[in-house]
């Protein structure tokens, strides 16, 4: 889509996030690709959280329509984490901007999960969109695998 120099925009596709079916699983493994900013350990049910409300700002600032509730339970079964130390310094400050710290994690977790197809939907959304509020600046993206 980018050669260096210019963007070709028939490279460019649209996703109409309505159209996406999540699928049912009853364990599922989560790959946190970026830093997240969340405590650890994370339910899939605060993932989830995350998710909707990253895409209830997209449907207030860029559309109109109605994100769905959800139910999901979940136990994790297994999990690593990584703990990250980001710095960012803001250009708008000048010379003498300060520089923000803020913190991450990134590892995985599996997860055995009673939810309902909301809640798969979301999660799938989720693997485009990232989650939390720092989605933005890449980061919150994760990867979604099956295992049953």
């Amino acid at each position: 889509m980018y050669d260096g120099e210019s963007i070709k925009m028939s490279n460019l596709k649209t996703v109409d996030l309505g159209e996406i079916a999540g699928r049912k699983s009853d364990i599922i493994k989560i790959d946190f690709l970026t830093p997240i900013e969340a405590k650890v350990p994370i339910t899939l049910n605060h993932l989830i959280h995350m998710v909707r409300r990253r895409l209830i700002l997209y449907v207030n600032e860029y559309g109109e329509g109605v994100v769905p509730d959800y139910k999901c339970e979940d136990k994790i079964v297994e999990s690593r984490w990584k703990h990250h130390r980001l710095t960012h310094r803001s250009k708008r400050g000048g010379t003498g901007s300060s520089i923000r710290r803020f913190y991450g994690y990134t590892g995985f977790a599996t997860y055995l999960v009673h939810a309902d197809e909301s809640a798969f939907k979301l999660l799938s959304i989720g693997e485009l969109i990232g989650a939390g509020a720092k989605a933005s600046f890449g980061m919150g993206f994760f990867k979604i695998f099956k295992q049953s």
